[in-house]
């Protein structure tokens, strides 16, 4: 029987050295086709390994990190609300973390993507689009989840993007913390290949535990992500075929 396509997307690489070390693990294991790299000039070292290695590299584009002047969705809102920050603010920030990508990796993105899903405030995907355009491309991660589960956050998010081209079925949203387990990643699998999907875009956020330094409400979170996703290897590869970004087709 033909496999489904699965590349497994893994989050936030940059964020912290332990963060790294889980995603290094993970792609030594050849789980992942791609990674969304957060740019911090602090991550100069993790970066250039991982540009040695085979996998796709795209921009996960941040305005809402611990070390920036905003800590959330909901805040950058009411900053952009209140006047506290504007168009020509994010496109700054926009600006100057594709060109240390560059820099850094002496190649475009692949795609872009936004930590927490930003793109989905309008202010925020209007710089977006604009730089995709530059790119002479239109991947953007529209997290519109190919799932069979129910929530809040899918409905929200299927009425903000509904009218976006070049979809890639994506998920994982349902599949972070307690609904990171064995049963519930393969039942998506299976519903998948039920539902004729050929590629599918898979997000994880993998990682060690960060210890002290850095606050990670994720934290232990990664820690079983990546334990689950190393465990499950086997069984996955037995469902799907694991690919990389660049390799999906539109369904």
């Amino acid at each position: 029987m033909e496999k489904i396509n699965v590349c497994i997307n893994c989050d936030d690489f940059g964020l912290s050295p332990e963060i790294n070390l889980g995603i290094f693990k993970a792609i030594e294991e050849g789980l992942l086709g791609s990674c969304s790299v957060l740019m911090n000039e602090q991550s100069l070292a993790d970066y250039q390994k991982l540009n040695s290695l085979d996998i796709d590299l795209g921009l996960h584009f941040s305005l809402t990190t611990s070390n920036q002047k905003v800590h959330s969705p909901l805040g950058l809102c009411w900053s952009y609300l209140t006047g506290k920050t504007d168009q020509t603010w994010i496109n700054q920030q926009l600006t100057e973390q594709l060109e240390l990508f560059r820099k850094v990796f002496a190649r475009e993105p692949l795609f872009i993507d936004t930590h927490q899903n930003i793109h989905y405030l309008p202010f925020v995907r209007r710089e977006v689009a604009k730089q995709l355009i530059k790119l002479q491309t239109d991947i953007l991660r529209i997290p519109v989840e190919s799932s069979s589960y129910f929530s809040l956050k899918k409905i929200m998010y299927q009425a903000l993007f509904p009218f976006e081209n070049n979809f890639i079925p994506f998920w994982g949203l349902g599949h972070m913390g307690k609904n990171f387990n064995e049963q519930r990643i393969l039942n998506q699998l299976e519903y998948l290949k039920n539902k004729n999907l050929k590629y599918s875009l898979w997000m994880v956020h993998l990682g060690n535990y960060s210890e002290g330094h850095f606050g990670d409400s994720y934290n232990q979170e990664r820690v079983n992500e990546l334990e689950t996703l190393l465990s499950l290897k086997n069984k996955i590869i037995d469902k799907a075929n694991l690919i990389k970004f660049s390799e999906i087709e539109s369904n």
